[in-house]
């Protein structure tokens, strides 16, 4: 079970990196979207949910919970570690990216109200080309473990045998 997981993972990474650097090639500004970012989670998904069903296949219909959730987990921890990798090289490859994001946050800081908090620190942020460090990469995906859980949490309960 743990080699399928890493074999999805990759697998799932890999498509993953592939639609954001074919996209970061046509356009930066759509790369970094939030309707890709979160719509990239569909290959972590499927990935997950496919080796769950070939699990319980093998075992004859039957995948006990933990199984399930451990397996779901190490698919999107995988799969994110490729992500999180791509992610570092590509902001640290190209300083515009982050001046890019800055403008793009200070454009979604006028859909919050006037005066408001966060309003307040988008508008604030400033467009320095800053490197994407290693610790703020092992940060975010610590941060993203925990949606992978929840996720695969939520596809464990689907996919066990009652």
């Amino acid at each position: 079970m743990i080699k399928d997981s890493i074999i999805a993972g990759l697998i799932a990474g890999l498509l993953t990196v592939g639609t954001y650097f074919g996209i970061y090639k046509i356009d930066k500004t759509t790369m970094l979207s939030e309707v890709l970012n979160w719509g990239s989670l569909v290959y972590y998904f499927l990935a997950m949910l496919t080796v769950n069903l070939l699990w319980k296949n093998r075992q004859g219909g039957v995948l006990e919970f933990r199984e399930a959730l451990k397996a779901a987990f190490l698919v999107f921890l995988v799969a994110n570690f490729i992500y999180y990798l791509f992610f570092y090289w590509i902001y640290n490859a190209d300083a515009q990216l982050f001046d890019i994001q800055v403008l793009l946050m200070k454009e979604k800081a006028l859909t919050f109200p006037a005066g408001s908090d966060a309003r307040k620190a988008l508008e604030s942020m400033e467009a320095t080309s800053a490197e994407i460090g290693v610790g703020y990469c092992v940060k975010r995906y610590f941060m993203g473990a925990i949606y992978g859980f929840i996720l695969s949490l939520i596809l464990a309960m689907l996919i066990k045998q009652k």
